[in-house]
């Protein structure tokens, strides 16, 4: 029987410091626990003021498309009349007008006249016809290239190079009746009309760039403003016969 009495545990006094310990977790354990919550609804609470409401994103975005489109109406409304072109404009758009009359009257001067002036420096009518034909034909291939170096140069640069390049070609043709006789003057006329057809070029490229650059809205009425005043400049060149 003692035996058995020692073998059963006896109930014994708490522990102070295994108490202290226990409470000391308890307390960083709620600790924890509080922490982590305010973390966490602190969290959700910046998270939501960071985001508008819901509310808010069709009619902002919507208020921001509208003024969007007024404003580009308004812009287009602006340039679309004649009578809305400031000084700037006005100055850019006769200086356009006087430069393809002048450039058209230079590719069509020749016609009535140099047949006959080539035939006595002993050319015949297929040279002839060569020489009258390569301008379009020059023109057609240096269009696209034009076009590509069109940022590299800039419109200003070659608008302005490609009328002085047609000015001085035509001036050379009024000295053809001093050119020498044959083969050279063949060769002399045809460089100095494909030379002229690469001017021309340049300057109807950069025109259309400076028109739609400085017109917009008015693309459709300059260029056929631009044609009208093109085959004014070619009626011009040619005598009754």
């Amino acid at each position: 029987m003692n035996y058995l009495l020692q073998m059963i545990p006896h109930n014994s006094e708490p522990d102070p410091h295994s108490n202290h310990a226990e409470s000391e977790e308890e307390a960083d354990c709620g600790w924890r626990v509080r922490n982590t919550s305010t973390l966490a609804t602190s969290r959700s609470t910046n998270s939501c003021d960071l985001l508008p409401h819901k509310s808010a994103l069709p009619e902002a975005a919507t208020t921001s498309d509208c003024d969007h489109d007024e404003e580009n109406e308004k812009a287009v409304d602006k340039t679309l009349g004649f009578t809305n072109l400031d000084k700037t404009q006005w100055a850019t758009l006769v200086m356009l007008a006087v430069t393809t009359l002048a450039d058209c009257i230079s590719d069509a001067c020749i016609l009535p006249f140099f047949p006959t002036e080539a035939k006595k420096k002993g050319l015949s009518s297929s040279q002839v016809g060569l020489i009258i034909g390569a301008y379009q034909l020059v023109t057609m291939v240096f269009s696209p290239i034009m076009g590509r170096y069109m940022a590299t140069i800039g419109p200003k640069k070659m608008y302005i190079s490609g009328a002085l390049v047609v000015g001085i070609t035509t001036c050379l043709l009024g000295f053809m009746r001093r050119w020498p006789e044959g083969r050279p003057f063949f060769f002399i006329a045809m460089a100095i009309r494909c030379t002229m057809a690469i001017g021309d070029t340049a300057v109807i490229t950069a025109s259309l760039a400076i028109m739609a650059a400085r017109f917009p809205g008015m693309l459709a009425t300059l260029i056929g403003l631009s044609e009208t005043i093109a085959g004014a400049g070619y009626a011009s060149s040619f005598r009754s016969s």
